[in-house]
């Protein structure tokens, strides 16, 4: 083999190698993009629950100390709100184990 074709060959094989990598980037490029989004459609649910569920809490405690001084009717809305809060997250901690536990 001569030099030139020694040189060619290793210049084709460079290329290959790079097209490859560029295949193998672009594939776990749109990989990542999808896993991306399929989360946050994933955890959309999850943080509705939680939300609502700390939301609920607050104004039910704001309703259940009506009549109250007012810092005893925000320390009760904000431990119902606490508690709202940490219900959906075990809620939703126990559907997501159990759904891909």
């Amino acid at each position: 083999m001569t030099q030139a074709e020694t040189r060619t060959e290793t210049e084709s094989k460079r290329a290959s190698e790079r097209a490859r990598e560029g295949r193998e980037g672009n594939f776990l490029r749109e990989l990542w993009r999808k896993a991306r989004e399929n989360i946050f459609l994933l955890a959309l649910p999850y943080a509705v629950l939680i939300s609502s569920l700390t939301i609920i809490g607050m104004f039910f405690g704001y309703e259940l100390a009506v009549g109250r001084s007012e810092m005893l009717r925000a320390l009760i809305a904000f431990s119902l709100s606490m508690l709202g809060f940490v219900s959906g997250v075990i809620i939703s901690y126990i559907v997501v184990r159990v759904k891909y536990g």
